[in-house]
């Protein structure tokens, strides 16, 4: 048989197969952490962003007891960071299912609710909450709505 180029008799060794299927494993970008001190002043009084905040960057907890820490290494699948916002991507399914939500706190969620009510021509509060969680996320977004009509 005539060898000829290309046909990988001038191959002194098979190769691996990874050559002819590609890369075997995920490659990942390593980064630096963005400067998440804005973002965590935000979140000073929201325990739960705080944690999640902690969790996605991989800092150790303060004095968190261990079911707190896989709360909130569970709960971080649910949220990611970009461009300097917390986002919630989790959650919502079926009829009412959501794109990606901005996290609040509560003091923003009351501001927010009072522009809604106003600019909404003062909807009921049903209403103000299904307006809000199509582009928002708040722990207690209940309480903040009745706060901004009061």
């Amino acid at each position: 048989m005539d060898k000829t180029p290309g046909d990988g008799s001038e191959w002194t060794v098979t190769p691996d197969w990874e050559e002819v299927t590609g890369l075997i494993h995920d490659l990942y970008n390593i980064t630096e952490l963005p400067d998440l001190s804005v973002l965590k002043k935000r979140f000073e009084d929201e325990p739960l962003y705080r944690d999640v905040i902690d969790a996605i960057v991989g800092l150790s907890f303060r004095d968190a007891t261990v079911r707190e820490k896989k709360r909130a290494e569970h709960r971080k699948t649910q949220y990611m960071i970009e461009g300097g916002k917390l986002w919630f991507v989790g959650g919502g399914s079926g009829t009412r299912a959501r794109d990606r939500r901005e996290c609040v706190s509560r003091t923003e969620a009351v501001k927010l609710a009072k522009i809604e009510h106003e600019q909404g021509g003062h909807w009921h509060r049903d209403a103000m909450k299904i307006a809000l969680l199509d582009r928002y996320h708040s722990p207690k977004l209940d309480e903040s709505i009745v706060k901004a009509i009061m």
